[in-house]
């Protein structure tokens, strides 16, 4: 139960305060070109979300973490940029809830990270989640 997983890609700030990431296993470095920190985490963990699941990269994880009035705008150019159709920031949400159902994430803390108001809204949007009970 104690085991953690450990993450492919650090952080770290260098002098004029932007903020880096490093590649744990090549070593490989690349600026993440902000110097808010809350940002630079925000798109740390996306990257590594993205290093686990390949659909997702740094481009998508950067219109995420843009102003909230432009996110949607932006996601949806972005995708568009790439040539990904049939998605939308929305959409997301709803994978991210089923996601964490599946996982066996607790309710709460999932409802709190997507900012659902309610229980109900959270299982809504969570209710086509596929559950794999393991064998006792």
């Amino acid at each position: 139960m104690g085991d953690q997983v450990k993450s492919r890609f650090r952080m770290f700030e260098r002098k004029g305060g932007v903020f880096y990431w490093q590649d744990n296993d090549t070593s490989q470095q690349g600026s993440f070109g902000t110097k808010h920190k809350h940002t630079a985490l925000k798109l740390l963990h996306a990257k590594n979300e993205a290093y686990e699941q390949p659909i997702l990269n740094l481009a998508l994880a950067r219109a995420y973490a843009t102003a909230h009035g432009h996110r949607c705008t932006e996601f949806t150019r972005r995708c568009r940029s790439v040539a990904i159709e049939g998605i939308s920031l929305h959409s997301y949400r709803h994978a991210s809830a089923q996601r964490a159902k599946s996982a066996g994430y607790p309710q709460r803390f999932a409802q709190a990270a997507l900012g659902h108001s309610s229980r109900a809204v959270h299982e809504a949007y969570a209710r086509d989640a596929i559950v794999i009970c393991p064998a006792l």
